[in-house]
């Protein structure tokens, strides 16, 4: 566990061993809560167990897919960004944890194992339903948690147990999806979506009485179920790779969010101008955290106790609106543990009746990147900067290029920040990089002709040269100021130092 440091894995705290009062051998693990408890209990409760899961079935279309995106997200970091690669060979519903927010944690590494397997013939006792086939010849791989996602996946849009009574010899979950998809697909899905696909058909009525569109909430939860099945087939050489599963339950989510049921449902509930007001102490120069091109950032705490960074948009100043846009847009479509959390979006008047346009985000306790470089005065940050590990740094410069890979290579279309620098990379309680601000984002391909050749007014010394000859933003940009900020993270020396002259 020392070696995993992911979003999506629940974290181990600390460890202990030695001995309990009696002076026997004690050795435990300690844990983060989960707070929600496991996916076992939210997909199939025992009555009277819990208050919190009173309601049976409470686990809508959405937050099934975020469950299922967060868990092929941890397997993806498992076997392709862990040296070694990770098999967790446990997978199945109680090892998915909870968190507050739902999200969804992966637990319990008591039988992982490091891959490649060194040994020809290795015991794997893993759970029946869920366990590989050719886990019980001894052959253990990456494909083995493919198959076990596969088989979580059909169990968390079907409500069926891999080993429910109905299954035997001759039938299995597997099968028994793939034989109804996709004409008799109603038959076989959990009875909560139906209320969703018959709010969605109420919907396209309302708008026109003559409509006959199909329902894309059924045609999500049928592809949904066809990667289940592609992930749970017998032969390993033939199941997908996690990879590949992830972006394409990401492409699913995103045509889910485009459904009437979904869309203006993908953020809390927006506060009033009042709330934003009052959380910053009437955004009062005392709780100023940051002030960039485009606006100012307020901490505050919101009256349930949250606590918030607000950032108000300067819309006199040109580019503030289309800056706030580009926030909102990029706020949609974006989730990733290193990219800073949107909570809503305030768009209306302020008391004096002017346009007031702003963006609430997670509060980063530990500031941003360029704090911890060089302090909030250039006088300090030589004794910071000697405390700051190189370990740590390193960490960080990992964080922000994983953000990187999410907006390049797993948005649709692609993202390119534009505007890398230390100062928009945030750190949490943990330390842990978060890349924000994205006021000046470009989504990929510009589709438009007429933005092939546009200004991008990046920060002087981050932005890349052919910025500056008005060439279309791409990701090499970034991957530019990326390098950068590496350079400028283990010299300690900006980019814009007075050392620097001409060429």
């Amino acid at each position: 566990m020392r070696t995993i440091r992911h979003r999506n894995i629940v974290k181990v705290v600390t460890a202990f061993s030695g001995a309990d009062y009696q002076g026997k051998d004690f050795n435990a693990l300690v844990y983060e809560f989960m707070p929600n408890g496991s996916l076992e209990e939210w997909l199939h409760p025992i009555n009277g167990e819990d208050e919190r899961h009173k309601a049976p079935r409470n686990l809508n279309s959405l937050k099934r897919l975020n469950i299922a995106i967060d868990i092929a997200s941890a397997l993806n970091y498992l076997h392709n960004d862990g040296i070694p690669s990770i098999a967790h060979c446990d997978l199945k519903p109680s090892n998915v944890l909870l968190d507050d927010e739902m999200t969804a944690h992966l637990g319990d590494f008591g039988i992982a194992r490091f891959l490649p397997v060194e040994t020809s013939f290795i015991d794997v006792m893993g759970t029946i339903g869920y366990v590989a086939p050719e886990y019980g010849m001894g052959y253990v791989s990456s494909y083995g948690d493919v198959y076990s996602f596969g088989i979580l996946l059909l169990e968390m849009f079907t409500g069926l147990r891999p080993n429910d009574d109905m299954f035997n010899d001759e039938l299995n979950l597997h099968n028994f999806v793939k034989s109804a998809l996709p004409e008799r697909a109603e038959e076989i899905l959990d009875v909560v979506f139906f209320q969703e696909i018959e709010e969605e058909e109420t919907m396209y009525k309302k708008a026109s009485s003559t409509c006959t569109q199909s329902s894309i909430i059924l045609e999500c939860l049928i592809s949904i179920c066809r990667t289940g099945v592609a992930c749970s087939a017998e032969l390993p050489n033939e199941r997908m790779k996690i990879n590949d599963v992830e972006s394409r339950l990401r492409l699913i989510k995103k045509k889910l969010l485009k459904t009437p049921v979904y869309e203006g449902k993908q953020t809390i509930n927006n506060p009033s101008f009042k709330d934003l007001y009052n959380a910053t102490n009437g955004f009062s120069s005392a709780n100023l955290i940051g002030a960039g091109n485009f606006g100012s950032v307020y901490n505050g705490t919101l009256f349930d106790g949250t606590t918030i960074a607000v950032k108000v948009f300067n819309l006199i100043r040109p580019g503030g609106s289309k800056s706030f846009k580009s926030e909102c847009k990029a706020a949609i479509n974006i989730k990733h543990r290193n990219i800073v959390r949107v909570f809503t979006a305030f768009s209306g008047v302020d008391y004096q009746g002017a346009r007031f346009k702003a963006v609430v985000y997670k509060f980063m306790p530990n500031g941003s990147l360029e704090e911890w470089l060089r302090g909030k005065d250039d006088t300090n940050w030589r004794p910071l900067n000697f405390n700051f590990l190189i370990k740590k740094k390193l960490d960080i410069a990992i964080d922000v290029a994983c953000a990187l890979r999410y907006l390049h290579c797993d948005c649709q279309p692609p993202i390119a920040h534009c505007n890398l620098k230390p100062s928009n990379v945030l750190l949490d309680d943990e330390m842990i990089g978060h890349v924000g601000d994205f006021g000046m984002a470009r989504f990929l391909p510009a589709i438009d002709k007429q933005n092939r050749f546009i200004c991008i007014k990046g920060s002087t010394g981050y932005i890349p040269p052919e910025y500056d000859l008005g060439c279309e933003a791409s990701t090499y940009g970034d991957v530019y100021s990326f390098g950068i900020l590496l350079l400028e993270m283990f010299t300690g020396i900006r980019p814009s130092d007075g050392i620097f002259t001409g060429k």
